[in-house]
This record gives C-alpha cells, structure tokens and sequence, in this order.
C-alpha cells in the first residue's frame, strides 16, 4: 500500500504526490506539475494518472486557474479512458472541452476532440469518432502541429478499419507513420504500427504485419511504455497463431502474460489466458486449452465483465466439442447465449448459436441443430444490416466531411481574390489614417489644453470665492472687534472723571482682549496664507510628546479653572516620541485644547491621551461637549466654517483654527480626524510617525 504523508489543510495525499509538489509554493505551479506527471503517466499508469489528475483539479479550481482546470479535467477522462470506464471518462472530456474553448486554448480543443474521438470508437459509435477525429485534425492543421496531425490520422483509419473500409483505413494510417518518421516521433511510430499491422491481420496478410508490430515493439520498450508492449506481444503471438507456428505464438502471448500481471491489468492478463487455450486448443491438447480458458473465465466473473465471459463460454463449448463431449459443449453454450442474450453481444450470440447447432448435429438432435442454426443466421442478417447501417453513417461522414474540405477551398480561393482587393483598400486606408493621426493629435491637443483651461478656471472661481468670503469674514469680524474697542475707548474717555481707578483698569483689560481677538484673528489669516503659498517651513525631528503637552497645559489652565474645567493628561507616558516639527505640533494641540475649552460646558474634564500604535503615535483630545452633528461632520477641517456648536464661556471664533491644523498635522507627514457622537461629546485624534518606523503614514498634502 502506497505510504502517505500528511498535507497542509490536514489532507491526506500519497507520498508521491508530495514529492512532485514539494518546494513549489503556489497552487497554480502545483496544478501544472501534477498535471504535466499525470499526461505522462497515464499509459503506464493510470490510476496514479488519475489520482495526480484529481489533485490538479483541486489546486487549479482553488487558485481559478482555467487552464489548470482544463488540462485536470482532460487527465481525468484519458486516465478513465484507460481503465475502460468509457461514460466517466467522456463526461470529465466532454467539460475539459467547454473550459477549453472558453479560454480559446485550440491545442487543449484539438487534443480534447481527439479523446472524445477515441472514446467513441471505444463505444463502437465509428461515424461520431470520426466526426471528432476531423475536428481534431483541422484544428492540428490550423496550429501545423504535426505531432497532432499523424495522431489524428492514425485515429480515423481505425474508424475505417472498423467498417471494414480497409484502403482507406490504410491510407490515413500509413499517412500518420510517414509523419512519425519525419518527426522522428517513436512512440507515434510505434501506435501507428501497431494500427497498420492490424489492418493487414484482418486482411489475412500476416508476415507484413509482424513487421509493423516488431518495429512497434522495439520503440515501445525504448520509452518503457508496458502496456503497449503487453499489447504489442499479444498482437504478435495471434499472427503467429494464424501462420501455424504454435510455438512462437505460445512464447509471445505468455511474455504478454507475464508483463499484464505485473501490470495488475487483469482484463488483459484474461484476454491472453483466452489466446493460449486458442493455441493449445488447436495443439488439440484440450485439458490445457480448458483450464486456461476456465481461469479467464473466473477472472471475468471476478472483473463483473459479461462479454468477456460469453466469449470464454464460446472457446470452452469449442474445446468440449472437438474434445467428443457434446452434452457438456452444448450445455456450455446454452449459458454462453444467455449471457449474450442479456448484453446484446449479438455477434458472440451468433458464434454460440452456430457451435451449439454443430455440437447437437454430432449428438444426431438435427432438428435443434436446424432451429440453433436458423437462429444464428437470423442474428448474423442483424448484424450484417446493423455493420450496413455503421458503414452508411461513416460513409455519410465521410461525404459531408469531403463536402467541408471544397467549400473550405473555395472559400480560400475567393479570400485570395478578396486579399488583392483587401490590399488596395488597405494602401488607401493608410494614407488615410496618416491624416487621421493628425487631426486626431491635433484634438487632443485641442482637448488638454481645454481641459487645462476649465482647470485653471476652476481654480480662479474657487480662490474668487474665497476672497469674498474672506473679505466678507474679515469685513464683519473685524469691524466687531474695531467697534468694540472704539465704544470701550469713547466710554473711557467721557466718563474718565467719574470712573474710580478699578473701573479704569477693568475698561483697558477689555480694549486689550478685544485689540488680542482682533490680533489672534489676523495671525490665523496669516498662518492660512502662509499654508496655501507653501511659505511655512517644517522642522521635523524627534520631539518628546508629554514636553508639548504639558507647556500646552500650562498654558490653558487659566482659561480652564474659569469654567472648573479638569485637564487631565495623566496617561501620557514621559517616553512616547514622534517626528514632528516642535513648535507646529504645540500649535496644533494648543488649537484642539483651546477649542475643547471653549465648547465644554462648565464642570467637565478633558482628556489627553497618547499611545504607540503601529508604528505611529496617536494623540488624542477629548472633551464632553455637545459633539459633532452629521453635518458638522461634512464641514469638519474647511476654511472660513463655523460648527453647530456655539463656545460655552462667551470666547471668539475665527472659523480657521481647524482648517489650520490639519494643514499643519499634514505638513508633518501626518493625519487628523474626528470621532463623535451629537450629544456625547468629541475626540481629535492626531497621527505621527515614530522615528525609526519603516510605516509611512500616508502624505495628504505637501507643502513647498
């Protein structure tokens, strides 16, 4: 029993699977390996070709590799072929034909035709094998595959020779071997000898015909193909038979004995068991004949094959008869006709029936010798309507074949006639196509700098609408900030006299946060023209995040304690280190804190944190504002926007600070975004690089 070694996915395979796949780490390149072992091995071998040909099946399907199923499917049917199971073997042909002309693999198609052929010889259908084996050979034609060509040859003077049509028969086969000769194609050489030798035994010219099978012989046991060396004994022990040189004949069929038996090819080991009881049949030592026929029989029954054992009864009521045991060679074939009854083996029937008829005529039973021998020739005028009716079909495919083949020729004839014409047209069409080129470069030439164009405009109506935008915020916060300080300093200076000091002093802080807004609003507008002419220069390097965070705390706590805000920053590690520009990146946590001040409600904390996360570092702010609305969501990081939510503590806006600091988050090789939910409050989260890492965090904008 065959070892096996277990396989990735917990599958069981034979160890010489394994060994054919071993090191090969894609299932596309194992799918070819075992399909390219199981072509070759499916003469000598076909249930390992038919094993090999499943796994490739299984590789190729699970990769989608078409051709890998196609030529898995195709071993599968050939190994089938080979072991006689004739309906698996055209249902797993028949759909390695679909893939291939799915794929428009002609090899693959021509090879696929060519099996199907076989199988339909093998099925006695000759008219549909030709039918097949013509496909086949013009599309080897078509490729000039020559290989395939002599192949196909071979094939379809089988098919005549199996009506009986033997100068045809000859004709194609003697074609094939003279392009196996060409070709040097020894094993082509070697099944076309084989072919051409049994014609020439069916026309009862047996010398000739163990040339060919002696020239078949020595090519197959160069290329060690046992089987067709079996097949190739047994063929020249029958022609010896027929010569009447018994001895010869014993010696080969018993070398083809041998040979099938180390095979483990039983129906072929029986069928020489049959040949040499034949042989001492007619040595007239029939004990001999009868005990190799009765094991052929017991292999049969062991096989379940039926005509196999109609054809043994038939040799074993011969052997009784001519040995004087008529009562046992007529009871004999009376268990022979039955079984050939039940088949349908009408010739074998007839056979029976005949040597029965002969064996009751030496028992002097004339009437049942009479009724036996109308019998069989009632069968045999079926049979003979029947090879009519076969010769007719090959015929009519033959004809309609031949009929192809002229319009094929006319139709070339006026292509000739159509390329002259074709030629002209093709001359003017150039010259045509020259000025077509050029109008055609011309057009798009004419449609980038269209493109260009509507580019550009788009540009200039954008940055039009900003600068109105722009001039429209600056116009109206401006003028708020001009105006409150102008009131602050026209009250200051009519109620100077009736103010006391403290009053004074509250009014100047007022015009100073009022000129600081103003001046905070400017700084933002410089800050974004900065980003947009890429004037902004970045100093990236290793900065240490707890130190920005914390001078960023420090700075806040103020503002904070006013509203009894908690800053809570005590989850940032003092170890946590990313590329960034120092200063930018303090710009950039000062605006999410400030903006989380601003829009807390009194009595709530603000957490920030900051991690290592795949090679980056996330920082985040995150407070328990009124979070963010769907369409808060949509403007979130645009310039010149304003959100749903209004500050808690009176504090301006300037509707930049976002915009600004993804820009500056983005200049440092980094990304931000937000995580909210309306009522729930918001997060910032805030990506970087960590130095050394080999991620890159994705660049979205550049700068200069």
């Amino acid at each position: 029993m065959e070892n096996q070694t277990e396989h990735k996915g917990k599958e069981l395979f034979p160890s010489y699977i394994d060994e054919i796949i071993s090191g090969l780490k894609d299932d596309k390149g194992k799918a070819d390996a075992l399909n390219d072992k199981a072509w070759r091995l499916q003469g000598a071998a076909p249930t390992t070709a038919l094993e090999m040909a499943r796994v490739a099946l299984a590789y190729a399907e699970k990769a989608m590799y078409r051709e890998g199923v196609a030529r898995g499917l195709h071993n599968s049917g050939s190994a089938f072929f080979m072991l006689s199971n004739y309906n698996e073997a055209l249902r797993y042909t028949q759909l390695a034909l679909n893939v291939f002309q799915e794929i428009g693999d002609k090899r693959g198609e021509a090879q696929v035709y060519s099996g199907i052929g076989n199988i339909q010889f093998r099925l006695g259908n000759y008219d549909s094998a030709l039918e097949s084996h013509t496909f086949a050979l013009h599309l080897f034609e078509a490729m000039g595959n020559k290989f395939g060509m002599a192949m196909c040859y071979s094939n379809i003077g089988n098919c005549y020779q199996m009506v009986a049509q033997f100068d045809e028969a000859l004709a194609y086969l003697l074609k094939a071997h003279a392009i196996q000769e060409e070709t040097n194609d020894k094993q082509g050489i070697a099944i076309a000898s084989n072919n051409i030798a049994g014609v020439y035994y069916k026309l009862k010219h047996h010398q000739t015909a163990l040339q060919y099978l002696f020239q078949s012989l020595e090519y197959f046991k160069e290329f060690h193909n046992e089987f067709g060396i079996a097949k190739t004994l047994r063929n020249i022990g029958q022609n010896y038979e027929l010569l009447s040189d018994y001895e010869l004949a014993l010696d080969y069929q018993q070398q083809s004995l041998a040979l099938t038996k180390k095979l483990g090819d039983k129906h072929s080991y029986a069928t020489c068991l049959t040949n040499i009881g034949n042989v001492y049949q007619r040595r007239n030592d029939f004990e001999m004949a009868l005990n190799c026929h009765r094991e052929a029989l017991s292999i049969y029954t062991e096989l379940n094959e039926p005509q196999g054992r109609a054809e043994v009864f038939l040799e074993i009521g011969a052997t009784e008869r001519l040995a004087g045991n008529y009562g046992e060679s007529l009871a004999i074939y009376a268990e022979g006709i039955q079984i050939a009854e039940e088949i349908g083996a009408k010739t074998i029937q007839a056979d029976l029936l005949l040597g029965a008829s002969a064996s009751a005529e030496m028992m002097g039973e004339y009437k049942e010798s009479l009724r036996l021998f109308v019998a069989s020739s009632k069968i045999r005028d079926q049979i003979l309507n029947a090879d009519k009716q076969k010769l007719i079909a090959v015929m009519e495919t033959r004809l309609a074949i031949e009929k192809a083949l002229k319009e094929r020729e006319i139709y070339r004839l006026k292509n000739v006639e159509l390329a002259r014409t074709l030629d002209e047209l093709e001359h003017k069409e150039h010259s045509l196509s020259i000025a077509y080129k050029e109008i055609e470069k011309k057009q798009e030439e004419t449609a980038y700098i269209n493109k260009e164009l509507a580019k550009t405009l788009d540009q200039l109506t954008e940055t039009n609408n900003e600068k109105n935008e722009l001039l429209g915020i600056v116009a109206h916060d401006l003028k708020n900030y001009v105006a409150s300080i102008m009131l602050l300093a026209e009250t200051q200076l009519r109620y100077e006299e009736r103010f006391s000091k403290k009053e004074l002093s509250e009014l100047s802080q007022k015009v100073k946060k009022s000129a600081q807004q103003m001046l905070d609003f400017i700084v933002a507008l410089l800050d974004a023209n900065s980003i947009e002419t890429g004037s902004l220069n970045f100093a990236i390097a290793s900065i240490q995040i707890y130190r920005v965070v914390q001078s960023v705390i420090d700075r806040h706590n103020n503002n904070a304690e006013r509203k009894n805000i908690t800053l809570d920053y005590s989850t940032v590690g003092k170890d946590i280190v990313a590329l960034a520009d120092f200063e930018r990146f303090g710009q950039v946590l000062d605006n999410l804190v400030s903006n989380a001040i601003k829009y807390s409600p009194s009595d709530k904390t603000i957490r920030i944190s900051a991690i290592s996360h795949d090679g980056s570092v996330w920082i985040a702010v995150q407070d328990e504002g009124p979070g963010l609305t769907d369409d808060d969501k949509q403007k979130l990081f645009k310039k010149y926007t304003r959100l749903s939510a209004k500050p808690t503590g009176g504090e301006h806006s300037t509707g930049l600070g976002l915009s600004i600091t993804k820009k500056l988050v983005e200049g440092m090789n980094g990304r931000i975004w937000c995580e909210s939910v309306h009522g729930q409050g918001a997060a910032f989260i805030v990506e970087l690089p960590e130095p050394n890492s080999e991620k890159k965090v994705p660049q979205i904008f550049s700068l200069g």
